[in-house]
């Protein structure tokens, strides 16, 4: 058996590194990396980041949450004691318990009294650094029982018949909650499966609004300015142009060689490079071979030329353009929802407690309404090794997690207070793999922290709001910066998140025509085709080119593989 396990792992290992290079040339989260960014086992892209409060609790009890509530059917204990090995990710944000650490925590401890079960952290590594050492763990043969798969380890891992079929036990322990996020979102549960059998469990997303991008702009120079708050596309170059003269800015725009502020403002041109979408006749291609994105790009030549553009982007990495941020170089910033944690605390610690940048919609040149596609949004699946006895264990402890930070406080179960330990902290991201997301969890709960920010009633869903509005009260009411990003995200109306719940219902929303992971020819060559787009992006944005070479680049992006990667996703896709 472990002979076959390892002729397994060898078949697909070099796949799977080379996978978790490219993932992103062609089908990844826009951001900081390249023309996609690499989307990552333990990624949550577009979801909200670590929760944290100023100080990990003094004491956390086996019996927090575990001794209230009701005993659900699907809350079966052991008579002798499991055991589930994993691997897990780890953060600087998680702030533990005295004496307690990621292998014995508030998780490990509920999960040991409520079913005995023991949970076994096999290794740790941050979230940069997980997929390499799950590589390395399957080429080794030593995968744990249970663990994060991302959406190209699931596929390879299928495909090579290394996970445990789990249809059963999910249909026999899986929680009601659980089995109707799963229906809610059936599209997403159909790609677990093989010929109508389950094999995973899908993280599932954080909901259509957190994937949209917004102009960020920096809160007290736009209060000073005399454009003021844009009300249109023009306004930006107004504000750009304001910036420089009157508040020391040295640029514009922020870039860097992996050209992530570019994707994120190509919407504003009605583009979208790192997206596949149907084009005039019906085919599937890629956003960057559009004329939309050769639009965008004449624009982004235009600011180098005057000026607005750090002569040397091509040169530097995401890191020195938010340090240029961070040290008041610039002053507008196309960027995600959670664009506000990142820079934020630094800024006002170095400029003051009005610097931070905040959001405003993103306008088209053209007028007309800012429309976004988004990718596929399921990032990872819960999967258990082919052989594990106790499978079931998956789909309970999933249900757990579900109940204790999405349930168990509107059931009425629980006290929130009870609740707050397991959602602050970061403590939500510590069970791994047993981690689930609530695709319409955060429009509830920017909804209810900004209406218990303004009324000061404090209804709460589930946990995770009354976590975000603890939060967010630390800045509104002691300037305290733990609180500042979330405050940004959804502390008011003119918040991200709220912006974003508005873009969504107005139909600004469209999703990508390749709703699943890619195929293997797009990985193959995903790469090369990255590469190609970022070179040719950056000699036009510099003018080492013309416009017309975006023709040329064009051509020599077919010939490294893209004609074929587009007849891949076709073939997959476009049924």
């Amino acid at each position: 058996m472990m002979h076959l396990r390892t002729k397994r792992a060898a078949v697909i290992v070099a796949l799977l590194l080379a996978a978790t290079l490219i993932l992103g040339a062609c089908g990844g989260q826009s951001g900081s990396g390249g023309a996609a960014a690499t989307t990552t086992a333990a990624a949550t892209t577009t979801a909200a980041p670590a929760t944290t409060t100023t100080k990990a609790p003094e004491t956390t009890t086996t019996t927090a949450a575990a001794s209230g509530g009701k005993h659900y059917d699907w809350m079966k204990k052991y008579d002798e004691p499991v055991s589930v090995t994993i691997v897990n990710t780890q953060s600087a944000a998680m702030r533990f318990a005295p004496g307690e650490d990621a292998a014995n925590n508030l998780w490990t401890k509920r999960f040991k009294d409520l079913y005995n079960v023991d949970v076994i952290v096999e290794w740790t590594a941050d979230s940069g650094d997980y997929d390499t050492k799950l590589n390395l763990a399957i080429a080794a043969s030593n995968i744990p029982d249970s663990f994060l798969a991302n959406n190209n380890h699931y596929k390879q891992l299928k495909d090579a018949d290394m996970l445990q079929d789990i249809t059963d036990v999910f249909e026999s322990h899986a929680s009601p909650q659980l089995k109707q996020m799963m229906d809610d979102d059936k599209e997403i549960f159909e790609t677990a499966k093989v010929n109508g059998r389950v094999y995973g469990i899908p993280g599932l997303h954080y909901g259509y609004i957190t994937m949209l991008d917004l102009m960020w702009i920096r809160n007290d120079w736009v209060a000073k300015s005399k454009t003021g708050e844009p009300q249109c596309f023009d306004d930006y170059e107004k504000l750009m142009a304001e910036f420089k003269e009157d508040f020391g800015a040295e640029y514009g725009m922020p870039l860097d060689k992996n050209m992530g502020p570019f994707l994120l403002s190509a919407p504003m041109w009605h583009a979208s490079p790192n997206r596949w979408i149907k084009d005039g006749t019906g085919k599937i291609v890629y956003g960057a071979t559009l004329p939309e994105t050769k639009t965008a790009l004449a624009k982004w030549a235009s600011w180098y030329k005057q000026g607005y553009i750090r002569p040397d982007f091509a040169t530097i990495d995401d890191i020195a353009r938010n340090q240029d941020i961070v040290n008041g170089k610039i002053g507008l910033h196309p960027g995600q929802n959670w664009l506000g944690w990142v820079n934020g605390v630094e800024l006002v610690k170095n400029h003051g407690d009005e610097a931070y940048f905040r959001s405003f919609y993103m306008y088209a040149e053209d007028g007309q309404p800012c429309k976004q596609v988004v990718e596929f949004p399921n990032g990872w699946y819960t999967v258990v090794r082919k052989g594990y006895k106790h499978p079931e264990v998956l789909p309970m402890l999933v249900s757990d997690y579900a109940y204790i930070t999405g349930a168990a406080v509107s059931l009425g179960d629980i006290p929130v207070e009870e609740v707050l330990p397991f959602t602050t902290n970061d403590m939500h991201h510590v069970p791994r793999p047993f981690y689930i997301t609530f695709p319409k969890g955060h429009d509830t709960d920017t909804k209810e922290v900004t209406h218990a920010l303004e009324t000061g009633e404090e209804k709460f869903s589930a946990g995770w709001g009354a976590g975000f509005y603890a939060e967010s009260k630390k800045w509104v009411e002691n300037k305290d910066t733990v609180g500042l990003g979330r405050w940004l995200q959804m502390g008011s109306r003119q918040s991200s998140l709220w912006k974003n719940i508005i873009r969504v219902e107005n139909g600004e929303c469209i999703r990508s025509d390749m709703w699943g992971t890619p195929p293997d020819t797009l990985l193959e060559y995903g790469a090369v085709l990255n590469d190609v787009l970022n070179e040719g992006f950056a000699k036009i944005i510099m003018g080492a080119e013309p416009i017309d070479y975006f023709d040329t680049m064009i051509k020599l992006w077919r010939d490294a593989g893209g004609d074929a990667a587009t007849d891949a996703v076709n073939e997959v896709y476009n049924k």
